[in-house]
């Protein structure tokens, strides 16, 4: 193994150990919340799910929408930039709306975790696909920005489908505005979504 290679795998590690590791840990915030790792049944309990597990989810839709979308979509670089999109997080956790964080500060703090983060494992492109994503001019941003909605919409039914959301804290597509949606196909999937969502919760009232 030549000096090189191993500089590279020490790097490889370094950002594995650091980064990836952290994010399968971090809980996202907006689900803990709500209470969903509460107990389900008297043998199992459930963790609400984290940074990492959505970053997995959202890359799995390039591949589940390849045969819909645009020949001309670069799904390399569409599915780098979902698995990517939450790197700075590893730094400054996972920060909501109801976290006292406004806007424009939660905004420089991702870049400048993202940014110190490339810096210091020479990954260069991160920080690229990153203010490609947050641009959101490419037809890739706007579809991984979907993409990071649709995934949100599809743990939500997961979460009612398996009781681990309660009925009253399921305001998500009541309150989804479609026209944070950038791309048809994303639209009319959600409204495929909502269809899911209403069918669930009428049969879980009369169960109740």
């Amino acid at each position: 193994m030549n000096d090189t290679k191993r500089e590279s795998f020490k790097r490889i590690s370094a950002y594995f150990f650091e980064v990836v590791c952290t994010l399968k840990h971090i809980q996202r915030t907006g689900w803990v919340k709500r209470g969903v790792s509460a107990q389900r049944d008297t043998q199992t309990f459930y963790d609400a799910e984290s940074v990492g597990s959505h970053s997995w989810g959202i890359s799995q839709l390039p591949m589940l929408f390849a045969d819909i979308i645009a020949d001309d979509v670069d799904m390399l670089k569409l599915t780098q930039m979902c698995i990517s999109h939450e790197v700075g997080e590893s730094r400054i956790g996972d920060i909501t709306p109801k976290c006292g964080v406004s806007p424009e500060e939660k905004a420089q703090k991702e870049y400048n975790s993202v940014l110190g983060i490339s810096n210091e494992f020479g990954l260069p492109e991160v920080l690229a696909l990153f203010e490609e994503l947050e641009a959101c001019e490419t037809i890739e941003a706007k579809l991984a920005n979907d993409f990071d909605k649709i995934d949100m919409l599809l743990q939500v039914l997961y979460y009612l489908t398996g009781y681990r959301l309660a009925e009253d804290q399921n305001d998500f597509f009541s309150t989804f505005d479609d026209s944070d949606l950038h791309t048809e196909i994303a639209k009319e999937f959600v409204a495929f979504l909502r269809e899911i969502n209403s069918e669930v919760e009428a049969c879980i009232a009369t169960q109740s």
